[in-house]
């Protein structure tokens, strides 16, 4: 039976070096590298200054798998949706800067799980719980190349770069929400990168397998586990 490592990242220790190297001996061995729900402001900050970018790019280098879920799945693009902020504390609309795991391989995506909530019942908690309305305020301010990428609870986003495919598994959709129009892709479903006009300036067969899903979970915990 393998047993997991398993790194929490706080602001006690997201600074200190020695805990970072040890994340950095882990991931490096690493085949599958999960982490999961809590506060997407908190835990970008945290990982922005541990610097788990380019740690997680040598994972997905080696061609292990990244799995992010949840309020980590936020982190991962060019901007972090402040969700507490916005939904809970009524701030107005705004962006973090996301990890942008994926960026120096030229692919601009932003990562909105919870895309389809309804917990709000008569209020809009759609779209990771802001709703739509201040939603596409924010979406207004991304420019033309960047990609929302709304996945559904219970749903996960799966990015086969070699075969230029994303498949999507779960309850429910993945919506590829561009200036340009919108894609649905349903649970069962597969669509080619060239439906949804994703150019890249690194060829396909050099980028990793990464997923992205909604575990739709309450715990404020950012745990990373190497396994």
């Amino acid at each position: 039976t393998h047993t997991p490592t398993v790194f929490s990242l706080t602001r006690e220790n997201a600074g200190d070096r020695a805990t970072v190297a040890k994340l950095k001996v882990a991931l490096d061995s690493a085949s599958y590298v999960f982490a999961g729900p809590g506060s997407p402001s908190y835990a970008v900050e945290q990982w922005h200054r541990a610097d788990i970018a380019p740690l997680l790019r040598r994972v997905l280098e080696r061609g292990a798998t990244v799995c992010c879920a949840s309020a980590a799945a936020v982190t991962l693009g060019t901007h972090a949706l402040p969700v507490y902020e916005i939904y809970k504390a009524g701030a107005e609309p705004y962006w973090l800067d996301g990890l942008d795991l994926l960026g120096p391989w030229g692919w601009n995506f932003v990562f909105v799980p919870h895309y389809n909530n309804a917990e709000g019942g008569h209020y809009d908690t759609s779209r990771c719980y802001v709703g739509e309305s201040k939603f596409a305020q924010l979406a207004a301010e991304l420019d033309d190349s960047t990609i929302v990428i709304g996945i559904d609870e219970h749903t996960a986003a799966i990015f086969d770069f070699e075969h230029s495919r994303l498949s999507v598994t779960g309850a429910g959709s993945v919506t590829i929400r561009r200036r340009s129009g919108n894609l649905v892709i349903s649970s069962g479903e597969v669509a080619t990168f060239s439906e949804f006009a994703i150019q890249s300036t690194t060829p396909l067969s050099d980028l990793p397998l990464f997923e992205v899903s909604d575990a739709n979970s309450e715990e404020d915990t950012y745990t990373l586990i190497a396994s």
